[in-house]
C-alpha cells in the first residue's frame, strides 16, 4: 500500500508501470532504450525512449520549466520504480510538445521525481505516433505529421 499526499491509500495491487531510471552511461549499454537530445515544450533536453515503461515521464526538475500547468490525473498511477519502492502519481502535463527534427509530436507527460534523463517516453507515445526503435543501433524512426519520416 501507498499512501497518497492527499492522504488516500492506494493497493499495490493497482501498480500500473515500471519506471527504470538510468543514468546516460546506464542508457548507452541498456538493451531496450534508446537515449537522445531533443526538444520538449521549447526546451531542448535529454530524452529516453523506453520499450520497457508503457507511459511517459517527466522529471520534477525540468518540469519547473514548463509554462503549461500542472494538472491532477483522473486517476492515480502507482510505478514500480527501479529501486524496487513504488512511486504515487497524481499529476502530470497534458500536450507537451515533443520536436524531432521538425516534426511535431503531442505528449502526455507523468510527473516523477526521476533521476537520468529529464523525459522518459514509453511505449503509449512510441504506438501512438507509429515510432520504431532498434535498440541495437541505437536508433528512433519515426513519420512527422508532414508525413517525412
Amino acid at each position: 500500500m501507498v499512501v497518497q499526499n492527499d492522504g488516500k491509500k492506494v493497493e499495490l495491487t493497482k501498480v500500473k508501470d515500471c519506471i527504470f531510471q538510468l543514468t546516460s552511461e546506464e542508457a548507452k549499454k541498456a538493451p531496450r532504450v534508446v537515449l537522445g537530445t531533443i526538444i520538449v515544450n521549447s526546451l531542448s533536453t535529454s530524452v529516453l525512449f523506453d520499450r520497457g515503461s508503457d507511459y511517459s515521464f517527466v522529471s520534477h526538475e525540468f518540469r519547473q520549466k514548463f509554462s503549461n500547468p500542472l494538472v491532477p490525473l483522473e486517476e492515480t498511477y502507482v510505478i514500480k520504480v527501479s529501486s524496487g519502492g513504488h512511486v504515487s502519481i497524481g499529476h502530470g502535463y497534458r500536450d507537451c510538445c515533443v520536436d524531432i527534427d521538425g516534426g511535431k509530436f503531442d505528449a502526455h507527460l507523468l510527473s516523477i521525481g526521476a533521476r537520468g534523463s529529464a523525459v522518459i517516453l514509453g511505449m503509449h507515445w512510441i504506438e501512438n505516433n507509429r515510432s520504431k526503435i532498434s535498440c541495437n543501433s541505437k536508433l528512433v524512426s519515426l513519420k512527422g505529421p508532414n508525413g517525412r519520416k
